[in-house]
């Protein structure tokens, strides 16, 4: 309740406050976590309103769907452009790595230079997910709104899909401290696997992600150090 309450109107105040300023174009940002638990791995974009969004999710998933539709009957009643994006996984630097609003790739930096050892994670770590490096974002997300300015999502995503495991040994061993690893598998995992079919927005906006994740991992921990 807390993360429908909080996000929906963020997005319904934002697109309202565009229509009465005469805003030509409007990005709604989804997510993709509006995709169900069961959903196909690669996901097309087919399957944002396929059941109920994953529920470890749910409350933020049932807001993105419904930034969604605003977006959609903003369009048909106002005549606005609106474009949709889903990304996914989205870190680098300028991130949150604060304690109580960070993902999983700033969380596990931060705990790391912190000293915390062994790093507790939730899950077993076998999940698995695709990371998108925020330049990626960035041009994603301007293509979408300059090319395919219609209510009809596009996935951003990377086709460089990864365990929570082996994240965790790549940002151990490129931050260079030695640190064990705990995995708490009484909490839950989330999705066991989360990654985007891509060819809808290499065919519609001609995106795809260039920064491999180590080269993004590396520039995020390389901020991490200067500047947190």
């Amino acid at each position: 309740a807390t993360m429908f309450r909080d996000n929906l109107p963020i997005e319904t105040t934002m697109i309202e406050a565009a229509r009465k300023a005469g805003v030509d174009r409007f990005l709604v940002i989804s997510s993709a976590c509006v995709y169900p638990h069961d959903c196909s791995i690669p996901t097309p974009e087919s399957e944002g309103f396929q059941g109920e969004p994953e529920p470890t999710n749910g409350g933020y998933g049932w807001a993105k769907r419904m930034a969604e539709i605003a977006g959609k009957y903003y369009e048909e009643e106002f005549g606005m452009k609106v474009a949709i994006v889903r990304p996914y996984n989205c870190y680098g630097p300028r991130d949150h790595f604060e304690h109580d609003k960070s993902h999983v790739i700033p969380a596990l930096i931060k705990r790391i230079f912190d000293g915390e050892n062994p790093v507790k994670v939730w899950g077993s770590g076998n999940q698995t997910r695709a990371f998108l490096y925020v330049d990626d974002l960035a041009e994603g997300m301007i293509l979408a709104i300059e090319k395919y300015s219609k209510p009809d999502p596009i996935n951003l995503g990377t086709d460089e899909e990864i365990s929570i495991k082996d994240l965790i040994k790549k940002i151990i061993e490129i931050s260079g401290i030695n640190t064990k690893v705990e995995f708490d598998t009484t909490k839950p995992d989330g999705s066991p696997r989360r990654n985007s079919d891509n060819k809808k927005a290499i065919s519609k906006i001609g995106f795809k992600s260039t920064v491999k994740l180590d080269d993004g991992l590396r520039k995020t921990i390389e901020w991490y150090k200067e500047y947190v």
